[in-house]
């Protein structure tokens, strides 16, 4: 199978879900029931996390999700989703455990699709942006289903092998992650952030990992470095000063009306491309500051570029509310040690 974006295989799904019945069949259903005590729920944080819920509600959308698995596995093969061929469709499933996050984000994400692709230049200005502090809530992109993939995904990436990243935002506030790489692979892991005004440090330090491909520590990497991504870039969506631009296309049908509710799901993606300013390109020029002139003893002046940051700044009345502010990066005249000495210890 050739590598294809998350977007599609997640419209493609969909799609399969408003054409078929996900409710197995009787002989089906009672198979199932016998071989949800045999799975293994850490093959898939979806398993191990809906699992914790126990409510008729949840087990009804975990049941709808496998049912959605096996009729993809069952068209993929070409062979009918029948009791001689479910032992079959089983071992395909459970052996794509991350299949079924993609599946219930599929599922989740309602009649509307957004997906946020991004530019090169938004993309390095994620990565460049430092973080002085944490907003009280979630920002809005992390509060329902979202999907962000890199323009030219085939090619590009978010960060390192990660070319798209969704999440799906749950009750009890965590966040379900899945991470498609290139040039094959992804990585699954529940998020737990902590929302609240304070000033830190780093982003992602001691996020639990609740399902893993290869060693521990390479996968809680991969978790911090996509938590810490994905807080810069909701928070530079809507900070005050913020140098990404958006522009959105799609979310109606061929013929220019407005979809009704249940009608051409897969015609109402909304793409939305996030870019860079050509006010902070201007920006990223403009001449240093002028910063400490005074000559210090045994220090030679430099040029040292300051990164951009986002922090939350005091404002209305006694200042008693917070809000995100962009400050852009910029070169500032210093003085610093005229040699440098490195130790190896």
């Amino acid at each position: 199978m050739t590598w294809s974006p998350l977007s599609e295989h997640v419209r493609d799904l969909r799609r399969l879900a408003s054409q078929v019945s996900l409710e197995l069949p009787p002989e089906l259903a009672r198979e199932w029931e016998a071989a949800k005590g045999a799975v293994d729920p850490m093959k898939s944080a979806f398993l191990r996390s809906t699992a914790r819920e126990k409510t008729p509600e949840e087990e009804g959308f975990r049941d709808r999700c496998v049912g959605l698995a096996l009729r993809h596995f069952s068209r993929l093969d070409g062979v009918p989703l029948e009791l001689e061929n479910l032992e079959h469709l089983f071992a395909r499933a459970w052996g794509m455990p991350a299949f079924f996050d993609v599946c219930e984000l599929a599922l989740r994400v309602g009649p509307q699709l957004l997906v946020h692709h991004l530019r090169p230049a938004a993309t390095e200005t994620v990565h460049a942006t430092d973080l002085h502090g944490l907003p009280g809530e979630p920002p809005r992109l992390l509060r329902r289903p979202f999907l962000i993939e890199a323009v030219d995904c085939e090619h590009r990436s978010l960060f390192g092998s990660t070319s798209c990243l969704a999440g799906i935002p749950r009750a009890s506030g965590d966040v379900l992650l899945i991470g498609l790489q290139r040039p094959d692979g992804i990585a699954v892991t529940l998020w737990q952030p902590v929302w609240g005004e304070r000033d830190l440090e780093h982003v992602g330090d001691g996020i639990p990992v609740l399902l893993h491909s290869g060693t521990e520590d390479a996968h809680r990497a991969w978790s911090n470095e996509a938590a810490r991504f994905l807080t810069v870039l909701s928070m530079l969506l809507e900070a005050e000063g913020t140098p990404l631009q958006r522009t959105d296309r799609g979310g109606r049908l061929p013929n220019g009306q407005t979809p009704r509710p249940g009608q051409g799901w897969t015609e109402r993606v909304v793409e939305r491309t996030v870019r860079i300013s050509e006010t902070d390109r201007e920006t990223r020029t403009r001449a240093p500051h002028a910063g400490t002139t005074t000559p210090i003893a045994g220090r030679a002046a430099a040029v040292v570029p300051v990164a951009g940051y986002l922090c939350r700044k005091p404002h209305g009345p006694g200042n008693r509310l917070r809000k995100t502010v962009y400050v852009a990066g910029y070169s500032a005249r210093r003085y610093v040690a005229s040699e440098a000495r490195v130790h190896v210890v």
